[in-house]
């Protein structure tokens, strides 16, 4: 039993692509457990055969030989991989050996006082295209423009600003304004994700931690983006944020009870929708590890038991058979 990965080194953001090697499992269960600074994005593996608890994918295996599935790199740093197998034919079970992949800090440029370039990239919402917007001097340190019909050479705008005098303060404590823009283009703009960073030594300094902080997007007034806390680089914090468009907008903060309260919430990530799977492997691959991810296995167990009950009683009458017909 093997685990092969796409890169030993990834971009933070980008997709990695993880293979199982399973020759030699008629019937079984595989339980791969996800770093945490990874997400799940998907499988190939028919939707009723695997299940997600937490940061573990349940697999069950019906003669496969191998078993593909992509997970996203959230947050920067060495992260490690592993899993366990079982067997439900030979009764037999064992450990994945462990994968590791280093996620880093994607290259946004240096100085230059809000400079842009681009590039293509992967889509990241809807079916169009992306562009990436790399952003140089500016806490915004960079975009992911999706839509449809984009120019190659799409550019983007980014400069600090003093709040007009016609726009309300935003709420929190506000780290700076900026305004962005992306001159008009013959294609249209589905979605961006905008990147950016504060100091450490700016967030030490206030009553609010770093998971307070939003980036907040005005458009007939303020809206806090769905903001995620993506790690830590060079004494900041690193973030990410989804927003429908370009506008003003605000690197703010406030303790999170203090947000919630409030009629401008802090927008808190929200989780990938869970596939409602019958989960068909066996408990004891990782039952001891985690009792969440042993219950759900137990759909599965009842299956393939069943499957060697019968295959175990064929044996035992082919066996009898053969024994009644040689005392006669």
């Amino acid at each position: 039993m093997e685990r092969t990965l796409s890169a030993a080194d990834i971009a933070q953001g980008n997709n990695l692509e993880v293979m199982l090697s399973v020759e030699g499992i008629q019937a079984g269960g595989i339980v791969e457990t996800i770093p945490d600074g990874f997400t799940f994005v998907g499988t190939d593996h028919p939707a009723d055969r695997y299940g997600i608890s937490g940061q573990k994918v349940l697999f069950s295996v019906i003669g496969e030989n191998e078993i593909a599935y992509r997970v996203q790199a959230r947050t920067v740093g060495t992260w490690t991989f592993s899993g366990a197998w079982d067997d439900a034919v030979s009764m037999t079970n064992g450990t994945i050996a462990e994968s590791q992949v280093t996620v880093s800090q994607p290259y946004w440029g240096g100085s230059g006082g809000g400079g842009a370039t681009n590039s293509a990239a992967t889509p990241t919402t809807g079916t169009g295209e992306s562009r990436v917007i790399q952003i140089e001097g500016e806490e915004i340190t960079g975009m992911i423009v999706s839509g449809a019909g984009l120019p190659e050479n799409l550019s983007v705008s980014c400069h600090y600003v003093d709040l007009p005098a016609t726009i309300p303060t935003v709420p929190g404590e506000v780290y700076r304004y900026y305004n962005l823009t992306i001159p008009a283009v013959n294609g249209s703009i589905e979605g961006v994700m905008i990147r950016f960073s504060v100091p450490m030594d700016w967030v030490k300094n206030q009553t609010f931690s770093a998971a307070g902080v939003s980036l907040y997007r005005y458009a007939d007034g303020w809206t806090s983006l769905n903001t995620t806390l993506t790690g830590t680089v060079n004494g900041s914090y690193t973030f990410e944020a989804e927003s429908p468009g370009c506008s003003i907008f605000a690197i703010s903060g406030k303790e999170p009870d203090k947000a919630a309260a409030a009629s401008v919430q802090t927008t808190q990530p929200t989780p990938a929708a869970t596939p409602k799977a019958q989960v068909t492997s066996v408990a004891g691959a990782v039952a001891e590890d985690n009792e969440t991810a042993e219950n759900s296995l137990i759909p599965l167990v009842g299956g393939l038991a069943v499957v060697v009950i019968v295959i175990g009683a064929g044996a035992w009458y082919l066996y009898r058979g053969r024994g009644t017909e040689k005392e006669e």
